[in-house]
């Protein structure tokens, strides 16, 4: 592979996220920091899981087993992270640069998902990146037109979102009291297991897989998109 094609999967899996956090994110000292703890909430749940990985073989004949098992303990520590927001959140809106707080809420959840995302998308993809500047062409299984390391590039895009999306959706959920909680909670999981399972799809040799991966993620990213902008969009019409 060249260096242009390695600059290019980069900007591709992390092009959309470091526009986001140069351009909103970083402005505000408040948000970084958020971010950043958001990130570290993301690690513990990944280094959990490679233990199990690690300590019981049996894991290893199975993806859909690791998957479930790294699915269930991000959503806990998802869950507990919004027990230490909603417990910060009245020492968090004195130093809010917003003077709305019925916005805070939203930006939260979208800071702290971001830095979920970002580190999930550095940790699983950044070792690959790497890999891509060697020599040689490694075709996707599933779409031969293209290689693995773009493949890995789109859904590594993809998740930076979802998890974005998902902490949004989550938050909102269980901020909102006319919300079913548990509905919430249920749906976060489910689709986040919905997406993680169709990246099994991308290495197999189903025809088009990697296509049926991406549309899998997309559904779910634009679902969240629809339930998670409504309270910004009816603050918008409000003013």
């Amino acid at each position: 592979m060249t260096t242009t094609s390695f600059f290019g999967n980069l900007l591709v899996a992390y092009g959309p996220a470091l526009a986001v956090f140069f351009g909103y994110i970083a402005r505000d000292a408040q948000d970084v920091i958020l971010a950043m703890s958001g990130a570290f909430a993301w690690l513990i749940p990944a280094f959990i899981t490679s233990l199990f990985w690690n300590f019981i073989p049996v894991l290893h004949e199975t993806r859909v087993a690791i998957i479930f098992i790294g699915v269930v303990l991000q959503e806990l520590f998802r869950v507990g992270f919004f027990l230490v927001i909603a417990r910060a959140e009245s020492g968090l809106d004195m130093i809010s640069r917003n003077a709305q707080p019925s916005l805070n809420r939203p930006r939260y959840a979208f800071v702290t998902g971001f830095g979920f995302g970002m580190m999930s998308g550095a940790i699983s993809y950044i070792n690959q990146l790497a890999q891509s500047l060697g020599p040689g062409y490694i075709a996707c299984t599933s779409c031969p037109g293209i290689d693995v390391y773009f493949a890995s590039a789109i859904t590594t895009c993809f998740f930076i979102a979802l998890h974005t999306t998902w902490h949004q959706f989550l938050f909102q959920g269980l901020w909102t009291p006319s919300w079913p909680r548990i509905a919430a909670l249920a749906w976060v999981t489910l689709s986040h297991m919905a997406a993680s399972c169709s990246t099994l799809l991308i290495p197999s040799h189903v025809h088009l897989g990697c296509l049926i991966a991406y549309a899998v993620m997309l559904v779910i990213l634009l679902i969240n998109l629809s339930v998670v902008t409504r309270p910004i969009l009816l603050h918008l019409k409000s003013t």
